[in-house]
């Protein structure tokens, strides 16, 4: 699933789709991960903000920069530093920078972890390989009258089993 952060801000006309702006990020979320966002949107919708005032009214001063940024930041991207009179759109082409260059990190990790796992893997194949064609110390080819399969394994195509 992808959600899309973008700025509603300074747009001329009615959208019905928030990627529908020409500054929008989407990035790729869980369903945990949707929640985790829309609890932060319900915290947010109670704040009351003074956006321009001094601090003095006791009001929050964080704007929807900060918002944007706590949104990427729970989604565990990296953000960029901002200061109060920054404008959102220069805000969001910066955000969107840095979550391309996270999403391009997180894409070469997964990519050595998988190239990791697959080596892993051919080793182990290989290690079972080799056991294959082992006879286990202090077994012996089988030469018992009746068969008993369960207590011992073929080596190239011979029975072997433990000494009795």
């Amino acid at each position: 699933m992808l959600m899309t952060i973008a700025m509603l801000a300074n747009t001329k006309k009615s959208l019905l789709r928030p990627s529908e702006t020409e500054l929008s990020v989407k990035v790729p979320v869980t369903d945990e991960q949707v929640r985790a966002v829309l609890e932060k949107v319900e915290v947010w919708d109670l704040k009351q903000f003074n956006l321009v005032g001094t601090g003095i009214s006791g009001r929050d001063q964080s704007n929807c920069i900060d918002f944007i940024a706590d949104v990427a930041q729970g989604l565990g991207y990296p953000t960029p530093s901002h200061d109060r009179f920054e404008l959102a759109s220069t805000y969001l082409k910066a955000l969107k920078v840095s979550i391309e260059a996270e999403d391009e990190r997180r894409a070469v990790r997964q990519e050595e972890e998988r190239a990791e796992e697959d080596r892993r893997r051919r080793e182990q194949l290989a290690e079972e390989e080799r056991h294959r064609h082992i006879v286990p110390p202090g077994w012996v080819r089988c030469s018992c009258p009746g068969p008993h399969a369960s207590f011992g394994k073929y080596v190239d195509g011979a029975f072997h089993h433990p000494s009795v």
